[in-house]
């Protein structure tokens, strides 16, 4: 049996991980967002892209308007879709994800929490982000904590 410290240590760093992993996913979503709005924006006004895109050579304006709105709404639905946990976890906690944007920040403000009911009591994991900042906090009685830590190890040899 591990001491309580110990395992909150080891979901702390867990989780740490995944958010910043989330996090990397986010922005790189949120680029690739900026970088169809852009592209939509060309097209709106007209501008030759086929030196850029030589792909556009192929289809008309509005196929490649609309399959490129259909992108920018992938990528806005990615960048949620990044904090859920794999699938073998997802079973263990219920997640809830708020964002917004602050008006100092280009990057929105995630507050993602993961809640897990054990059988010995409720852990919650709270991540927050601020710019490039991102805080994980663990929460629950060292007993709950343990059980839950032991849930995690065997859904993990489930992958």
């Amino acid at each position: 049996m591990t001491t309580p410290q110990a395992t909150t240590e080891a979901i702390e760093k867990l989780f740490t991980n995944w958010a910043n992993a989330s996090f990397r996913k986010c922005i790189d979503l949120i680029d690739e967002r900026g970088f169809y709005q852009h592209v939509l924006d060309k097209l709106d006004a007209n501008a030759d892209m086929s030196s850029d895109l030589p792909e556009l050579q192929n289809v008309s304006g509005k196929v490649a308007k609309t399959t490129v709105k259909r992108l920018m709404q992938q990528a806005a639905e990615g960048v949620d879709a990044a904090w859920e946990l794999p699938t073998n976890l997802g079973k263990l906690f219920r997640t809830t994800i708020r964002s917004h944007q602050d008006d100092i920040s280009l990057l929105p403000c995630f507050d993602v929490e993961y809640k897990a009911e054990t059988a010995k009591g409720v852990v919650k994991i709270a991540v927050k982000t601020w710019r490039r900042n991102v805080t994980v906090t663990v929460e629950g009685k060292s007993e709950a904590l343990d059980f839950l830590h032991g849930q995690v190890a065997i859904a993990g040899m489930r992958t």
